[in-house]
């Protein structure tokens, strides 16, 4: 689960817990005892594993094939009972008949759990051949869930079948045709990125367009660029709005930014900074490093927010120790300045060389002039010189500027 939904989790997993269902029962015990959703707490970790292992034992006893191999784990882990490999081995092995038996009786979900089994090779010997005959199996009785796993396997590299995305196409598109939302998804993308199929971006909105009117999420914030882009479709930018927002509303972090920043441009909505500091900040605090730029120049500027420099620091630091090079930029000048934070020469140099080794002209000049001034940096005409070198040839005026004058001057050129 996302961070955001695993409290959601817990409490439709408690709902389930305490009607006595044991796989709903195993899993709380397992977030109680990572601290997933839930404040963590050995003594009901404990608790809920307990009950689960013995609703488990009552299924188990039953011959039910998925209740003999969770049981089997928890006794592998020691998780509610008490640790015992000999039981856990035993258990495992009637799991596996039970499994057995119920896929040669065309149970999908016991091909697809003996499909994963022999994969990991974990309680029998890895075998490829056995995991992709029971996943195909699976596949080939029409079942969509079972469909979209091979498809999966077959993109994947390292899976139990060789990667092909011509498979994968093929049984993207089977499940897709029966209107599952995810494999409509994963089709689309495979269209537009002409994997497996010809590269085809009228065929990948058609898809996006049928995932996205079902609601999903991602499908929504694709289709959005496409209509901003104009690719498979006609361009429009009050159409990326609408599909924007729709993945936005569901806390889709890039449509947020996106959306942010058509209200910031004015683009198919009316303009608003304010808006758009709503937006970014909605993804910005998902972590999206985008975002966490546009809203620190958004304070920065005071536009939309009351013009805050520390909040545009904060903003910008989070965003440049993602690797975003205008946002380590504008951090520096900030360093430099001593705006929103304490003028610090060597912090802005810093931040300087890590946007200029990225290739960011700007901060390449700014760096070359540290070292032209000895400011933050050893003095070095040299560096000096290579770093505005590197700008000019972006053709940087401030930079081919400087490094005419340093010629002019004979500074650096004797080594």
């Amino acid at each position: 689960f996302p961070s955001h939904d695993m409290t959601i989790a817990a409490e439709w997993q408690r709902k389930a817990a305490d009607q006595g269902y044991a796989a709903a029962q195993n899993r709380l015990g397992l977030m109680y005892k990572s601290g997933d959703g839930v404040p963590q707490d050995d003594i009901r970790a404990e608790d809920w594993l307990k009950k689960a292992a013995n609703g488990y034992q009552n299924a188990a006893s039953q011959g039910d094939a998925e209740a003999l191999y969770m049981l089997a784990g928890l006794y592998k882990n020691g998780e509610g009972v008490i640790r015992n490999d000999e039981k856990a081995a035993e258990l495992y092995k009637k799991s596996i008949d039970a499994y057995l038996k119920a896929a040669e009786q065309g149970d999908i979900k016991a091909q697809e759990a003996l499909g994963d089994i022999y994969e990991r090779g974990e309680i029998v010997p890895k075998n490829n051949n056995q995991a992709a005959k029971w996943y195909v199996k699976a596949a080939e009785s029409g079942d969509v869930d079972a469909q979209f796993l091979l498809a999966t396997k077959y993109r994947s590299i390292g899976s139990a079948v060789p990667q092909s995305y011509t498979n994968a196409a093929i049984w993207y598109r089977r499940a897709a045709e029966q209107g599952d939302a995810r494999s409509q998804y994963y089709l689309a993308g495979m269209y537009r990125d002409g994997l497996g199929v010809n590269q085809n971006n009228e065929e990948a909105s058609k898809w996006y367009r049928r995932a996205a009117d079902q609601g999903y999420e991602a499908a929504q914030g694709t289709l959005g660029a496409l209509y901003y882009l104009g690719e498979g479709v006609p361009q429009s930018f009050e159409k990326a709005a609408k599909w924007y927002r729709l993945a936005a509303e569901q806390g889709d972090f890039m449509a947020q930014e996106s959306l942010g920043l058509l209200y910031e441009k004015g683009l198919g909505v009316p303009q608003s900074y304010a808006e758009a500091a709503s937006w970014y900040l909605k993804s910005a605090e998902q972590g999206y490093r985008e975002a966490q730029f546009r809203l620190g120049y958004l304070y920065e500027l005071g536009k939309g927010v009351s013009q805050d420099h520390t909040q545009a620091a904060e903003w910008y630091l989070k965003s440049a120790k993602k690797g975003h090079q205008e946002a380590q930029y504008f951090l520096a000048i900030l360093y430099d300045q001593g705006l929103g934070v304490k003028q610090d020469d060597v912090e802005a140099a810093a931040w300087y060389r890590k946007a200029a080794e990225s290739g960011h002209a700007g901060a390449q000049v700014n760096l070359g002039v540290m070292y032209e001034a000895g400011q933050g940096v050893p003095q070095s005409y040299t560096e000096a010189i290579r770093w505005y070198q590197k700008a000019a040839e972006k053709n940087d005026e401030t930079a081919q500027n400087n490094l005419g004058q340093m010629y002019l001057s004979g500074n650096g050129l004797g080594g």
